[in-house]
């Protein structure tokens, strides 16, 4: 099905409001004295039209229509912004009819949260299963004694006496130990 036939697929199942704002040579005049508002070349009008009918027929969101207005129109973003809120009130029956979906899509949406929300099979309560007596448990190391120990070097420092008094194994000297070999 060409794009034409599915225009007028749709067009039939419009509801008045819309089949009145699509036909109505007001609505063209309205459409064409904005167009003309922002100093846009004839060429684009055609273009210009489809994008604001297929709106009306439901093909694209009004909050398409920015986007669309740029890269069909090739307008910059502020115009295409511009020409949209300019069409706003134009399109007042198009917005009402899709401010209606979206509530019943958020209807539906609630209903099908409801629905997953509260379980088809109730859920049974288990018994608590007993916990086993706690046996004694070591204590873990947590190194909170470390933290009033001075740390980093020569913290320790011990006097020349103390290491004195230690019991040494062995001493030799580096140079007797050279001259073993």
């Amino acid at each position: 099905m060409d794009r034409n036939q599915e225009r007028d697929e749709r067009f039939k199942d419009l509801d008045e409001e819309c089949k009145t704002l699509y036909g109505a040579p007001e609505g063209g005049a309205f459409m064409y004295t904005t167009f003309q508002q922002f100093q846009l070349t004839e060429e684009i009008y055609t273009e210009y039209a489809q994008i604001i009918g297929d709106t009306i027929l439901g093909f694209y969101k009004i909050a398409d229509m920015p986007k669309l207005f740029q890269q069909k129109l090739g307008v910059s973003a502020d115009v295409s912004q511009k020409m949209t809120s300019e069409l706003i009130e134009f399109l007042s029956a198009v917005v009402k009819r899709e401010q209606e979906e979206a509530t019943v899509k958020k209807e539906s949406l609630a209903t099908l949260t409801q629905t997953f929300a509260t379980p088809a099979v109730p859920i049974q309560a288990t018994a608590e299963v007993p916990k086993p007596p706690v046996e004694h448990i070591t204590q873990m190391r947590t190194m909170q004694s470390d933290l009033n120990r001075i740390h980093g070097y020569g913290a320790y420092q011990q006097s020349r006496e103390a290491i004195q008094k230690e019991e040494t194994v062995a001493t030799s000297s580096q140079e007797e130990l050279l001259d073993k070999k």
